[in-house]
């Protein structure tokens, strides 16, 4: 992450270790198991079992709550991404 980017957030993150699965569009729901490390309303860092090829199309799934959102990637690295959600979560306060 690049110096200063904590300061350019919109909102403070919360550490986390809930489950979650990244849901690719047009595969046929094909996922792939991901952490979610830290969470805020408007993005997550996710640390994921095996690298993602880059898609433009992905939705989050928050387990075990089945809660599904659109998410877009802003950063990869590894096995670790950050996603910033298409619209605040208004009801992360019930997830957390």
């Amino acid at each position: 992450m690049a110096e200063g980017e904590d300061e350019a957030r919109r909102s403070s993150r919360v550490r986390t270790l809930k489950q979650g699965r990244l849901v690719l569009a047009g595969k046929g729901g094909f996922g792939i198991d991901c952490r979610i490390v830290n969470l805020s309303a408007h993005g997550a860092r996710l640390k994921l079992e095996t690298p993602l090829t880059r898609s433009e199309a992905v939705d989050l799934v928050f387990l075990p709550e089945n809660i599904r959102t659109p998410v877009k990637v802003i950063w990869q690295e590894d096995n670790l991404m950050g996603v910033e959600f298409s619209e605040p979560l208004t009801w992360l306060k019930n997830l957390t």
